[in-house]
């Protein structure tokens, strides 16, 4: 592959994964405000957020799960449709007091 493609490859990929470290950010936010702050617990931000999304990544990783294959797009849509998903339903739960 030519240098010059690779560099906008990875470029691409690495803009792809922030976005959606930063979407599960802001999901994790608004779930943290809905379920967990009316226990007792601070609110938190969205690097706070952030930080917790990357630790339950951390921990969760499997390397035997790591493919050098380009992720397909449905699998791109998932990443990004998942946690709106998520935000839905739990914006609809946090309705019922």
């Amino acid at each position: 592959m030519n240098p010059a493609i690779a560099g906008w490859v990875v470029l691409k990929v690495l803009a792809f994964v922030g976005f959606c470290l930063l979407w599960e950010a802001v999901v994790v936010t608004a779930l943290w405000s809905w379920y967990v702050v009316p226990l007792g617990l601070p609110v938190i931000g969205i690097v706070h957020a952030l930080g917790l999304c990357l630790l339950i990544t951390l921990v969760r990783f499997d390397p035997t799960r790591v493919t050098l294959d380009p992720l397909e797009t449905w699998q791109r849509v998932a990443y990004f449709v998942l946690p709106a998903i998520v935000l839905f339903l739990g914006w609809i739960f946090s309705g019922w007091k």
